[in-house]
């Protein structure tokens, strides 16, 4: 089976907490995963390993990915972002059985394919996806008027008064609060993402 690098040396480092990790891809898009292609280990302190030239790799929400025949992608461990699930199958097109990684570090990640990488055997997979619950909330606002309350004075002699309370604040949607409810990190960014909007409104 081939690789689909080969690559050289080999150098050990501990894996970084999971609040440590940027969780946006990009403006648009959350963070899923974390790789690190060479060997992993039991233990976290010496798992998230390297090898020369390819390091820590970022996978978005939504990715997937499928080697082409004769070739598997090795992962020596993973760190599954708060709201995702890093999927791996057993084989090309996202077929057969599959191995689900869902939040937290996995430093020792196993898969049904193995060659010779960084100067050990690793395992990994011919193809994978990784997906979120948390989407980045897009927003477009727009002004309209409703009614709320009509006070009609026209049949009485004196002064009277008319009482309406306003409340003033956001209500957000089922998806939307999901999201946000995945971790502090996620809702902040969220936030930082609609506090322009709401600020304008």
């Amino acid at each position: 089976m081939a690789l689909l690098a080969l690559l050289a040396p080999m150098a050990a480092g501990q894996c970084p907490e999971i609040n440590e990790l940027d969780v946006l891809y990009d403006s648009d898009t959350f963070m899923c995963a974390y790789d690190w292609q060479g060997p992993g280990d039991d233990d976290d302190i010496q798992a998230c390993t390297e090898c020369d030239g390819f390091g820590e790799a970022h996978v978005p929400d939504g990715f997937s990915h499928s080697a082409d025949e004769g070739q598997y992608f090795p992962f020596g461990s993973i760190i599954t972002m708060p709201g995702c699930t890093f999927y791996g199958f057993e084989d090309y097109n996202y077929a057969g059985d599959v191995d689900e990684y869902p939040e937290g570090t996995h430093p020792n990640v196993g898969g049904n394919y193995e060659g010779d990488y960084c100067g050990t055997t690793l395992t990994g997979y011919p193809s994978y996806k990784c997906e979120c619950i948390q989407k980045m909330i897009e927003c477009d606002p727009s002004d309209d008027y409703v009614t709320v309350l009509t006070c009609d004075g026209s049949e009485f002699d004196t002064d009277f008064s008319c009482t309406y309370i306003q409340t003033i604040g956001t209500e957000y949607t089922e998806e939307a609060s999901q999201s946000m409810g995945v971790s502090v990190e996620v809702s902040s960014e969220i936030q930082v993402r609609l506090h322009p909007v709401l600020q304008n409104k």
